[in-house]
């Protein structure tokens, strides 16, 4: 007490208090067999400072972090219990701590991914040209069971495709409001349905031959004439180089409608290619779910060839010839019909189905 009395007096003290409780902790630590591990961690490859590594005990929740210039400390907790690093982009490491207390581990960078292809969906319309067109390519064809062009539109809401009645099951174009026959319709900017093939012309064109349509809305180029006052739909067909060897598609339905589509393309010679098309469509049961005894959509009879040569020659030489055959065969109207009287299913009102 009094040695402590005269440390007092001479303010000695309070500059020995530090040193004696350091050696106490360091005394309390190596009695409880604990020891402060330290150490650094770095890039394999570049040998860079890593910041942010997980240091843990294996089979444990306790550990620690690297600082921002990649140091780090925590309590051993025995010999045989080695530590974990790990770190997002590089592979973790299982370090061994006996038998040292500084650690400077070196961690690999991880496995680079594979290739990834990323595709997206960009917007069609432009708002800097002065005539907007609407592009509709194979992949949005591809999201719809769409069999022939009127029902290429599901998933697109520029155009409308109504039926004009249900005896003959024509089909026609509707946009800004008007009717299908202001709506002018091109194949590769050549004119292709017009006239009396306007209600069925729709139903030409398979789906799987066409590579992309152009919709424009609104008055459109007089280069291609002057039929165009609410909108102008052009149809670009696969060309015969592009076509593939062979393509097979098939449909059916609960309604008895099947369709079967075929086309492929070969090269022949240096400079031509030719292309060929085939189409068949079959409705063949009778349909009335309303029970009025009508058929709620014609029974069909449909095959379409497409035969194209393509001509590329010397310099700007470019050539084109194709030829194309339809046969179709509808039938509408009333149930059983097709082999009774007409006048006698007009003239006897009973004879016809009702609920």
């Amino acid at each position: 007490m009094h040695f402590v009395n005269r440390l007092y007096r001479f303010g000695l003290l309070p500059f020995l208090i530090p040193v004696l409780l350091a050696g106490f902790l360091s005394t309390s630590n190596q009695a409880s067999g604990q020891e402060i591990l330290g150490g650094h961690v770095h890039d394999a490859t570049s040998g860079q400072s890593l910041a942010g590594v997980n240091i843990f005990w294996l089979g444990s929740t306790i550990g620690t972090t690297t600082d921002t210039a990649g140091h780090f400390s925590l309590m051993r907790k025995n010999e045989n219990t080695p530590l974990v690093f790990s770190m997002v982009g590089y592979s973790p490491d299982t370090v061994s701590v006996s038998g040292g207390s500084e650690f400077h581990v070196a961690l690999q960078p991880g496995t680079l991914l594979t290739e990834m292809e990323i595709e997206g969906r960009r917007e069609s319309a432009s708002l800097i040209q002065p005539i907007n067109t609407v592009t509709i390519d194979q992949h949005e064809l591809t999201r719809g069971a769409c069999c022939n062009l009127s029902e290429s539109f599901e998933t697109n809401a520029d155009v409308d495709v109504e039926f004009t009645d249900a005896v003959s099951g024509a089909q026609q174009l509707r946009m800004l409001g008007l009717d299908g026959r202001y709506v002018q319709l091109l194949t590769e900017n050549r004119p292709g349905i017009r006239g009396l093939a306007l209600p069925y012309g729709l139903t030409y064109i398979p789906g799987t031959w066409m590579s992309s349509i152009q919709i424009t809305k609104g008055p459109g180029s007089v280069v291609n004439g002057y039929e165009a006052m609410s909108g102008q739909l052009n149809v670009e067909y696969i060309r015969p180089e592009n076509a593939g060897k062979l393509n097979l598609n098939a449909y059916g339905s609960v309604l008895g409608r099947f369709e079967a589509n075929a086309h492929g393309g070969v090269k022949v010679g240096e400079h031509a290619s030719m292309g060929w098309f085939g189409h068949g469509h079959w409705v063949t049961r009778q349909n009335d779910h309303n029970q009025d005894g009508f058929l709620d959509l014609p029974e069909a009879n449909m095959f379409i060839g497409m035969n194209r040569w393509s001509l590329d020659g010397r310099g700007n030489v470019h050539g084109e010839l194709g030829a194309e055959y339809i046969h179709q065969d509808l039938f509408g109207g009333q149930l059983d019909s097709r082999d009774a009287d007409i006048s006698v299913l007009y003239s006897n009102p009973t004879s016809v189905r009702r609920a």
